[in-house]
């Protein structure tokens, strides 16, 4: 990361939580179990880097976070698909900010309006938060997947479509001004190509 601008590695570090839909076991279960490499990323006085190196997150938490006997996180009940962006902006965001102030967060392939509301307010006290839309997400809502004779396998990608009133939210923010709302592209949506044995849809 501290090269000069273009001979990066790498631009950022992202943060899976644990069980979302497409971790591929690269997850953690709680951002109290990379706090040194948050505060490292924040807090480095950079050669080359006037900029915290940026945390892109992937918001979604399958599982109710609940601290252990032992102070470690532990896994309550299940969230349903749909809360699961929502659960993660109210916890998990509110924590990231609490713990590491002046930490860059981005939140990608939004989906969820709660979520909208929740970057804005956490700008509106001061936090560098960003917001990557992906606009298939201001395109499609979960009830497009069943509009057909069929299954609307094409459509599926993770996370999951929310609702009407999500898309719209989406579609609005997309167009808003607000410049911390950015284009975020997004590999989850597969193509169809019954040729290939992975990273496509069959």
């Amino acid at each position: 990361y501290d090269k000069l601008e273009g001979e990066e590695d790498w631009d950022a570090m992202k943060v899976f939580m644990y069980g979302v839909s497409n971790d591929e076991g690269n997850s953690v279960r709680h951002f109290s179990e990379v706090l040194p490499q948050l505060h490292a990323m924040t807090h480095t006085t950079w050669r080359h880097k006037k900029r915290p190196m940026p945390l892109l997150i992937h918001l979604e938490r399958k599982y109710i976070h609940v601290q252990g006997m032992n102070g470690e996180p532990e896994f309550g009940k299940r969230i349903s698909i749909l809360d699961r962006e929502y659960e993660a902006a109210l916890t998990d965001l509110d924590y990231l900010f609490r713990e590491v102030p002046g930490i860059s967060a981005t939140v990608e392939h939004i989906g969820d309006r709660r979520t909208l509301e929740k970057i804005r307010e956490l700008r509106a006290q001061g936090h560098d938060v960003w917001g990557g839309i992906a606009p298939h997400y201001g395109q499609y809502c979960l009830d497009d997947l069943f509009e057909g004779p069929a299954f609307n396998a094409h459509l599926l990608c993770w996370p999951l479509f929310k609702t009407e009133e999500d898309r719209q939210a989406i579609d609005e923010a997309m167009l808003s001004g607000e410049d911390y709302f950015y284009f975020g592209s997004d590999r989850a949506c597969q193509t169809n190509d019954i040729t290939q044995a992975k990273n496509v849809k069959i």
